[in-house]
């Protein structure tokens, strides 16, 4: 079947109100904000993909807070079972009433409590906070918890800001995963009690402050932190062969679009797929179609290091996650597409692309294509994990830009599903669909050298246009505009050959590439760029463990190196770098100046450069490098 009426075929069949019935049903279960009923909600999703004729299996992870997969630890289970705070009588924060008033693993508040609330800001430099419950009314992060909990805070509350970005959030509650860990909890991690207000809450709250002083607050927590499992589902869609294509969406998160609305969309996927092959209407498939959902991408990481031979013969995979609305006041929708086209070059992105444009001109929802993630999605990317991804997101989480990581409804109890749009949601959904059948269904070689020539002659364009927004007429900031352009061409130049996979059609794209590169020089310098050289960097290192490492288990003298080259403290890192992927350059193939030169050619371009860019990525690879060895995840050659 040819790619449009492979298309056409599954965006009729594909019910975007399926998908949001889905969702209704799915998202009781993450809402708990416990380990105990995203258990439950794993287990319902094996019962519906058992019930759509595919084999289901649930994988026990153990969350006890100590087990490690590669350098990750799996997390401490943590239940919610009641949490209140009050004034005067008056709830402020009621879990019954809404479940984001907790902040996620805050620590059990041994009873009711009574304290006085006081502003963050008004606090005294010094003293004892036991008895303080400090009202943070900024963007709170774990570095200012953490201080409080040194200084004995037994509670805190926390809003985004006094004023957000737009009315529809005074009234909603932002859900604080990341306040007393990146994501999860170990053994290693300290917490307290944490509650989240609304604005119109926090700012009722700030003006009795003024004219009264220290408020009077009642408060009780009741939670459990244990030793229990984080499970996972896994559901294969059986094709002759065993060897499967991955379609994945994370499924501990209670937010309408992160990511109820992914896991939702493979429920439908996997639903109108069996139906359509019990019908006749599509073929066995040549390979397997197999669905995976369990705690972020970390249960994925965990399956893949104990299945490293069946991760090593998938055919590739798709990850839907952050989408599901069509506009959000006044902003429109727009798909994403990330990649890695230089760490894991494939033909698959070019279908990918493809299939996305598709998706967009039936639905009318835009797109664009983007170079890798800012987040541990980029594990499934490296050639050492598996085979290549892409990456599916919308672009309405992030809304606006100029605010984030305020943003609008991202991670607030304002994201439910009666705001999804089917129109979207049918076309994330029948997107990952197409892409699936067309991966684990044999065509012809050429068919897809062809489309990837094509994708690749799109991607020399962009990036030739991208580095022509220079502002910059100072002739040395346009002499490193054109130099970071020229390193990229080499690396596009590599991952477009291994991509293409034809000869022909690969001299083709070089003429056309060569020519686009050439014009952009003139544009910039009047010539081409004198190539960069260094005598620093010289050391070749190769990694010993895939995917993307948190730094989880390197020894305590080694923490002040890895905080000099990630430039935070942290325990566990949820993801190294704004592109997750640049890590992987260490292929124990470059040198340390080589991976430098890279990462600084392949991140965006903006309209202006600066002299040190490349002095200050060298710096920092150089770091990452002597922490690696030093630590065992890595070793020279």
């Amino acid at each position: 079947m040819e790619s449009k009426a492979l298309f056409q075929l599954l965006q009729q069949s594909i019910s975007g109100e399926s998908i949001q019935s889905f969702a209704e049903q799915f998202r009781k279960f993450p809402l708990k904000l416990s380990y105990s009923s995203y258990a439950q909600g794993i287990s319902f999703l094996a019962e519906q993909y058992k019930s759509f004729g595919l084999e289901a299996e649930v994988l026990d992870f153990p969350a006890d807070g100590k087990t490690v997969y590669a350098d990750r630890h799996f997390p401490l289970a943590w239940d919610v079972d009641d949490a209140w705070a009050e004034i005067d009588g008056l709830r402020i924060a009621d879990y019954k009433e809404c479940t984001y008033c907790v902040v996620p693993f805050s620590n059990d508040s041994k009873g009711i409590q009574k304290a006085s609330i006081i502003p963050y800001d008004e606090l005294p430099e010094a003293g004892d906070l036991r008895k303080i419950v400090p009202l943070i009314t900024k963007m709170p992060n774990g570095a200012i918890v953490r201080k409080l909990i040194d200084r004995g805070c037994l509670a805190f509350m926390a809003t985004v800001n006094l004023q957000p970005i737009h009315p529809a959030l005074d009234d909603t509650r932002r859900w604080y995963n990341d306040l007393f860990g990146a994501g999860q909890i170990d053994y290693r991690d300290r917490t307290c009690c944490g509650f989240s207000l609304t604005p119109r809450i926090a700012r009722d709250l700030m003006a009795r402050y003024a004219e009264k002083g220290p408020i009077p607050v009642k408060y009780l927590m009741k939670t459990r932190t244990y030793a229990g499992k984080a499970p996972a589902v896994t559901a294969v869609l059986k094709g002759k062969s065993e060897r499967c294509f991955f379609i994945t969406a994370h499924a501990y998160e209670p937010h309408a679009t992160n990511n109820v609305a992914g896991v939702s969309c493979c429920l439908e996927i996997a639903r109108t797929l069996a139906r359509l092959i019990k019908e006749g209407k599509l073929p066995q498939p040549e390979y397997s179609i197999r669905f995976f959902h369990g705690l972020e991408n970390f249960s994925l990481y965990a399956w893949g290091m104990l299945h490293k031979e069946d991760m090593k013969n998938a055919l590739g995979g798709v990850s839907l996650d952050s989408f599901g609305r069509s506009e959000a006041e006044g902003f429109k929708e727009h798909f994403v597409l990330r990649r890695s086209l230089n760490i894991h070059p494939s033909n698959q992105h070019s279908a990918a692309r493809q299939y996305l444009e598709l998706a967009s001109k039936a639905s009318g929802i835009s797109f664009e294509v983007k170079e890798a993630s800012k987040n541990n999605e980029d594990l499934m990317q490296d050639p050492m994990f598996g085979p290549a991804w892409n990456l599916f997101y919308g672009s309405l989480w992030e809304e606006p830009l100029a605010t984030y990581p305020r943003c609008y409804f991202y991670h607030t109890s304002n994201d439910t599903p009666d705001k999804l749009s089917p129109v979207a949601l049918n076309a994330g959904a029948s997107f990952a669909a197409s892409l699936a059948v067309d991966t684990v269904t044999r065509r012809s070689t050429l068919q897809r050298a062809q489309r990837a020539a094509q994708d690749w002659k799109l991607i020399v364009r962009d990036k030739c246009l991208e580095a022509l927004k220079l502002e910059d007429n100072e002739p040395e900031l346009r002499m490193i505009r054109a130099q970071r352009l020229a390193a990229w061409s080499e690396l596009a130049m590599s991952s477009a050959a291994t991509a293409i996979g034809n000869e022909g059609l690969f001299a083709e794209f070089r003429i056309f590439a060569t020519k686009q590169f050439n014009a952009a020089y003139q544009l910039l310098i009047g010539a081409k760029p004198t190539k960069i050289k260094s005598k620093e960097g010289k050391a070749i290192i190769a990694r010993t463990m895939p995917g993307p490492i948190g730094l989880g288990c390197i020894e305590e003298e080694l923490r002040p190196l890895a905080k000099e080259a990630m430039g935070y403290a942290c325990n566990e890192y949820w993801c190294f770098d704004e592109c997750g992927t640049n890590y992987f350059y260490f292929d124990g193939k470059r040198s340390v100046f080589q991976v430098a030169l890279a990462v600084w050619s392949t991140r965006p371009y903006g309209a202006h450069e600066t002299k040190d860019g490349l002095a200050k990525e060298l710096y920092r690879q150089s770091k990452l490098a002597e922490l690696v060895v030093k630590a065992g995840l890595a070793v020279t050659k």
